[in-house]
């Protein structure tokens, strides 16, 4: 699977996802789904690009800089 790009990762997880005659495929098929989506957030939070709203590192920065 080294040669697929993230994309079709996603897109052949999602049409086995639908195939799966299992629940123990279908577990297993999700389990390699989540994995492959958590990169995409990685990416986005290394590259500032992230939509989500945590903001720790700003809380970390301004506890450091009140005073007591």
């Amino acid at each position: 699977m080294g040669l697929f790009t993230h994309h079709d990762k996603l897109v052949l997880f999602r049409n086995r996802l639908t195939e799966a005659q299992t629940r123990e495929r279908r577990e297993e098929i999700l389990r390699l789904l989540a994995a492959e989506e958590a990169k995409e957030g990685i990416t986005a939070i290394l590259m500032g690009k992230s939509k989500s709203n945590d903001s720790s590192l700003r809380r970390a920065s301004h506890r450091r800089s009140v005073k007591d």
